[in-house]
């Protein structure tokens, strides 16, 4: 798979179309997500090392809407149904069960962090009295 840079505003319909042309063919469609602290619903013990790969098969989860803005479904693990919510930054690729097709994202670039507070004109001294 390749990573290409994507912008946002187009990552959902890439993610509908590679979506269309796998269950078109015959062929499981795979999320890879990131872990982050928006998505839910799905049971921290399947992460390895933050990364979880779903399978979104229509046999496999029920309710699926794949948004402008998120990912959601409703989906079985270890027989307990739970609603999965992912944002669409948390979506690292989407791929075909034998990884013959698909589209890699660039994991979602931290935040920056905020700037420091400024330096005070004068610096007071404390004593100890």
């Amino acid at each position: 798979m390749n990573v290409f840079p994507c912008d946002l505003t187009v990552k959902p319909y890439i993610i509908r179309a590679i979506h269309e042309y796998l269950i078109d063919h015959a062929k499981k469609p795979f999320l890879m997500v990131q872990k982050l602290a928006e998505v839910s619903g799905i049971p921290e013990h399947l992460f390895d090392e933050g990364i979880v790969v779903l399978n979104i098969e229509p046999q496999a989860i029920s309710k699926l809407d794949l948004g402008n803005e998120c990912i959601q479904f409703s989906a079985r693990f270890r027989g307990i149904e739970s609603l999965v919510y992912i944002p669409l930054d948390a979506i690292l690729a989407i791929f075909a069960d034998d990884q013959s097709q698909g589209v890699a994202f660039p994991p979602p670039s931290p935040q920056p962090l905020p700037p420091p507070p400024p330096i005070p004109d004068k610096i007071v001294e404390l004593t100890k009295s």
